[in-house]
């Protein structure tokens, strides 16, 4: 399966880095910047989706670090996957833990649009604490699309 999921993140947030003096978004291979959004193109080995049903697992590639205040600002969003079940979606990243353990937790869930392929996204506990405590638990981030193709 070929594609890409193409989000934005949180233009806000992106909007707010770009203007600090040091404030960077960097792109990690093989994500791409895609106007004000970014494309993430979609892991075959791992991504175990249906079509017809619109039901799985969509596993992505590369990875964004958003930085500022001088390396105070630190946010790194790895590997991001979507899991949709019957319409609802939820969007995680890979987390790097302790003694290199690895997870990946959700950061936002939704609604997902079988017609459109696109999610609506609302904030988790885990990505407010990944954005920021300026955000709220269940305020809407960019919205996602899967391009297939």
């Amino acid at each position: 399966m070929s594609g890409s999921l193409i989000w934005g993140v949180k233009s806000s947030l992106l909007n707010y880095v770009a203007s600090l003096d040091d404030g960077k978004v960097e792109v990690v291979a093989p994500a791409q910047a895609n106007g004000k959004a970014f494309s993430f193109p979609i892991q075959d080995s791992q991504t175990e989706f249906e079509p017809a049903s619109g039901n799985g697992i969509l596993q992505f590639q590369g990875g964004l670090n958003i930085t500022g205040y001088f390396g105070a600002l630190r946010i790194a969003i790895n590997e991001p996957q979507l899991r949709i079940t019957n319409g609802v979606a939820e969007l995680a990243i890979k987390f790097e833990g302790y003694k290199g353990k690895t997870s990946f937790d959700v950061i936002a869930q939704g609604s997902y649009d079988s017609n459109t392929n696109s999610c609506d996204l609302n904030l988790t506990y885990t990505g407010q604490m990944l954005l920021g405590q300026q955000y709220q638990v269940g305020q809407p981030i960019d919205s996602a699309t899967v391009q297939f193709g």
